[in-house]
Order: structure tokens, then C-alpha cells, then sequence
């Protein structure tokens, strides 16, 4: 089971976290939200915004509004499968080190805010809605945890030795750790079986889990191994002059960007090789007018729970596939430049980092400012 309604794996060169720091240093220079946090309005572009942020650095102690005000936008969105959704702020001093913030809030599926929390100090989580809450994924030096619906965290216990995946685990963490939460036990796994150079992972609703190497690995294939255990083990090889750079799989469908040389001074996109069949027979797109794939470096690629992909990136656009079958994509409006967007069920969530966060239920044609209830 994909973590989210629609995966996305891998961040091509750098880390998903580093959305975090652009979004401190553009509050920095004086950016002032749009919407503040979840709804609240703020003024005309001014120093507010660097004021707001220097005063929750200071503050041993902020409060949930003071953090979320700073960040004027969340870093991360989930939903639970009873349709409460979390949204959770990061701050980061631009200099680096500890020094930041970190506030969530949970809002019931009413819209009603149930919880929220806030505290000083820089931390980093991926958060994914399961059953019953949220996991906020452990990474290399900071610990994960477990957070219901009501706002109450409790600490995830780590099973003992790498396990194979079993249907209906949520991949939480590609690397450093590579764990699954396994909502039968309530407890995270380490994965194993994966290839040693495996780079991207994802875990796909079927119990197949998915994996390409590093980035920029040249003469590279994808790997999957289905619920058979070894019986479904499976590689496909990737053209040859291409490096592997963003991956997804849901749906039936798994894809992966391939760039130009890393060592190429702006590598783009040179085309996207996809299954739609679980892996039976692959294709490649190339760059074309309705998917100008050239006009993308680092994109986010994320399949949706019915196989369609979404790929894109701020400074380019997004496009969304029309059908399952990938064949044809089309370009969203959008309101603002988007960070992220994050599909959870039938909404999106467009991110843009210091102004807010806007919504759309009908596959991006039209958007809302996300509101409280």
C-alpha cells in the first residue's frame, strides 16, 4: 500500500528537506504570506514575515500560531484514512544547525482543528496518513513516532532484522533507514531483498516493492519484486546514456526520469520510461508539446492511487496524465508557483512555499485557498 493516495520516491539531487530552507530564506528576505498557516490573511509584502521569523528563533518556547505564522505555508500534508488531515510546518535558521521550529495541526474529517502542537528546534519528518493517525518517518538521526488522530504520539518500536514486505505496509523512509510501517503490528520494519546500490523505493498497493539505483547510475535497471517473494523477482533494463533520476509506482503503473549525464552543467529530462501493466511491457515518452519534458531538471514525479502520473517542478509547471494509460498529459493552472503538490484521496494540495497552501477536487482545473472550518 502506497503511503499516500499517489507516491512520489526519490528527490533527484537533493533532499526533500531543502524545500524547507528555501521556504525560511524566502520569509527571510521579506516575503509575506498569502495565507498564514491555515486561513489567516496577512499584509502587503513587507518586513513581517523576516519579523515573524526572527521572533520564533528567539523564542525558546513558540507557540503553534507564532510557528506557523513564520512559515506561511506547510511542509508537509497527510491524511488519514478516516479523512483527518495533518499539516505540519518546518523552520530552519538559513545559517543551518538546530536552530528552527516545528508546529503541526490535526483537523478531524469535519475540518474542525482537533490538536496541534508546536516547539523550538529544528527537525525534519516525512509524515504519511495510515490507519488510525499519522507516522512521522525516523530518518538517519532523528526518531520517528506515531501520532493518532486526536493529537496523542505515542514511540514506534523497530521489529528486529530486515523482513520482506507484506501487502498493506506503508513505505515511510526510502533510505537511512529503508522501513515500512506494517499497521497490523503498528510497528516499523526494515525492508529486505533490495538491490545494494537501490537509490529509489517505493511500495505499491498490491505488495510489490519497487526499486531503481542512484541517481545518475549509468547501464541501470529497475527492479521489483512482487508479493511471490523470489518467484517475482523481476529487472528491466533502462536505455543506455541515460541516468535514473525520479521514480514512482501506484496504481499499476511505475516510471522513472531519465536525465543526461550528471556531469552535464544543467542535465534535463530526456524521457520518461513507464509500465501500466505492473511491469508486463514498458514504453518511453520523449519530449513533446504536450509533455515538454526538456524543460525539466528536478522534477517531483508522483503516480496517483489510480495509476495516472503527475510530474513537474515550480519554476516549469506540472502536467497531469489524462487517463490511467499515460498516453496524453495536459498542464495545470495553477494559482500560484507550486513547491509540491500532494494528491490524498480526490484533492490536491498545491504547496507554494511563504504564501500557503491551495486546494482542488476536480484534478487541478480549478483552486481554492485551504481554509479552516
Amino acid at each position: 500500500m502506497a503511503a499516500r493516495s499517489g507516491t512520489r520516491t526519490g528527490y533527484g539531487k537533493g533532499a526533500r528537506g531543502a524545500r524547507v530552507t528555501r521556504a525560511l530564506a524566502v520569509a527571510v528576505v521579506g516575503a509575506v504570506p498569502l495565507l498564514a498557516g491555515c486561513g489567516s490573511a496577512s499584509a502587503s509584502p513587507g518586513p513581517d514575515g523576516a519579523t515573524a521569523l526572527q521572533r520564533v528563533l528567539a523564542d525558546p518556547d513558540p507557540d503553534a500560531d507564532e510557528i506557523i505564522e513564520a512559515a506561511g505555508a506547510p511542509s508537509e500534508v497527510a491524511r488519514a484514512t478516516d479523512g483527518s488531515l495533518l499539516l505540519a510546518y518546518y523552520l530552519r535558521d538559513e545559517e543551518g544547525g538546530e536552530d528552527g521550529a516545528v508546529a503541526w495541526r490535526v483537523y478531524g474529517p469535519d475540518g474542525e482543528e482537533v490538536a496541534e502542537h508546536g516547539q523550538a528546534g529544528y527537525r525534519y519528518w516525512q509524515v504519511h496518513g495510515v490507519g488510525g493517525g499519522f507516522v512521522f518517518a525516523p530518518k538517519a538521526e532523528t526518531e520517528g513516532f506515531f501520532l493518532d488522530v486526536s493529537g496523542q504520539a505515542r514511540e514506534l518500536r523497530t521489529e528486529d532484522g530486515a523482513r520482506a514486505v507484506r501487502k498493506g505496509d506503508v513505505l515511510v523512509n526510502e533510505l537511512e533507514p529503508t522501513v515500512a510501517y506494517r499497521p497490523s503490528a503498528g510497528t516499523l520494519a526494515p525492508l529486505g531483498g533490495l538491490p545494494d546500490d537501490n537509490q529509489h523505493t517505493a511500495v505499491d498497493r498490491a505488495g510489490t516493492t519497487w526499486s531503481v539505483p542512484m541517481w545518475g547510475e549509468k547501464d541501470a535497471s529497475v527492479a521489483w519484486l512482487t508479493a511471490k517473494g523470489e518467484r517475482g523477482r523481476h529487472t528491466f533494463g533502462l536505455p543506455e546514456g541515460t541516468a535514473p533520476q525520479e521514480f514512482a509506482a501506484d496504481g499499476g503503473t511505475a516510471a522513472v526520469t531519465l536525465a543526461e549525464d550528471e556531469t552535464a552543467p544543467d542535465p534535463r529530462v530526456r524521457a520518461l520510461v513507464l509500465t501500466t501493466d505492473a511491469g508486463a511491457t514498458w514504453r518511453t515518452l520523449t519530449d513533446s508539446s504536450r509533455l515538454p519534458l526538456s524543460s525539466l531538471t528536478d522534477p517531483a514525479l508522483t503516480a496517483l492511487r489510480d495509476g495516472r502520473l503527475l510530474i513537474g517542478e515550480r519554476d516549469a509547471g506540472y502536467w497531469l496524465a489524462d487517463t490511467p494509460a499515460n498516453a496524453s498529459f495536459h498542464r495545470l493552472e495553477t494559482p500560484a508557483a507550486f513547491d509540491e503538490i500532494v494528491p490524498l484521496g480526490r484533492t490536491l494540495y498545491g504547496i507554494a512555499d511563504g504564501e500557503g497552501m491551495w486546494t482542488s477536487k476536480d484534478g487541478g482545473r480549478n483552486w481554492a485557498p485551504y481554509e479552516e472550518a
